[in-house]
């Protein structure tokens, strides 16, 4: 169990901040108040 605890707080970590990172990106679109840096990053997300 000691092994695969640090494995499952790094898992939670990085889904939280995912999570986090979607719910921002929900957000910007829903309200369309990009400013110029993230305008352009999601521009170039969504060409790729």
């Amino acid at each position: 169990m000691d092994d695969v605890l640090p494995v499952l707080l790094t898992a939670a970590a990085v889904a939280a901040v995912t999570a986090g990172f979607w719910r921002l990106a929900v957000v910007v679109r829903r309200r369309g108040v990009a400013g110029t840096a993230m305008r352009a990053a999601l521009a170039s997300y969504d060409e790729a």
